[in-house]
């Protein structure tokens, strides 16, 4: 089961995808929380083959939101993000561990596609380990003016570092729920 999360501010609401269970983005949101912007959850099912279905859950929960939110998620709900980005008119988008290509195979691009078909502010928060879009990959893509990349140092799909690396995913949770909410603040 993945899920949306809706979360609200004064300034924006922000609609995200992710898995019900994950652990990485429920750390974040609970850090997103305590700034004060509160969370929905809607049920997305992984298990769903192709993305219309995922679209259309999107497309439910962004109706239900007040206003022009900010749309994005966690890995493949950050890609139906973006896909939504053209018809949806999001305020902004932003991805978690966004999937630019298939892990094993740097060929295999539909969330690279999609992110090049964004017109709104963008924040991807990345770790530069990560199998589907490493930073060194990331540099060379041409990505559009409105995409601003975050690299969490050493970090993989999920922000976990190496031990070498001095850093903890704890810290990369943190990083990337206070980038998270500086960039919904912005908007």
């Amino acid at each position: 089961m993945r899920r949306i999360l809706v979360l609200m501010s004064a300034a924006a609401s922000l609609v995200l995808g992710s898995r019900a269970d994950d652990s990485l983005l429920n750390a974040i949101v609970l850090r997103i929380e305590v700034a004060g912007i509160s969370v929905t959850t809607v049920g997305l099912d992984a298990r769903i083959e192709g993305d219309a279905r995922h679209r259309a859950r999107f497309r439910e929960a962004i109706a239900e939101v007040a206003g022009n939110p900010i749309i994005g998620g966690f890995s493949l709900g950050a890609r139906i993000a973006a896909t939504l980005c053209s018809d949806a008119a999001p305020r902004a988008l932003l991805g978690f561990g966004y999937p630019f290509h298939a892990p094993e195979d740097a060929e295999m691009r539909r969330g690279l596609d999609a992110l090049r078909q964004v017109n709104v502010p963008t924040r991807i928060i990345q770790g530069t380990r990560d199998p589907h879009g490493t930073e060194i990959e990331v540099e060379n893509y041409g990505l559009p003016d409105c995409v601003q990349m975050s690299w969490l140092a050493d970090g993989n799909h999920r922000f976990v570092p190496r031990q070498r690396s001095g850093f903890t995913q704890e810290d990369h949770i943190v990083g990337a729920a206070e980038l998270a909410i500086s960039f919904v603040r912005s908007q």
